[in-house]
């Protein structure tokens, strides 16, 4: 019994592990082509003043 509940313990944590790096990669990616985008707005706000 405290073998499994280590185990269940064990298993939790690693998948906490692996979302927090899944949603760390996606806010980077989202943060990545979100940059670029702000920056061609600026440029062309520009451009129409």
């Amino acid at each position: 019994l405290l073998f499994l509940e280590r185990w269940k313990m064990f298993c939790t944590s690693s998948c906490f592990r692996v979302n927090d790096v899944a949603t760390l990669r996606h806010k980077v990616y989202t943060n990545e082509h979100a940059v670029p985008q702000a920056m061609n707005q600026r440029r062309r706000a520009s451009y129409s003043l």
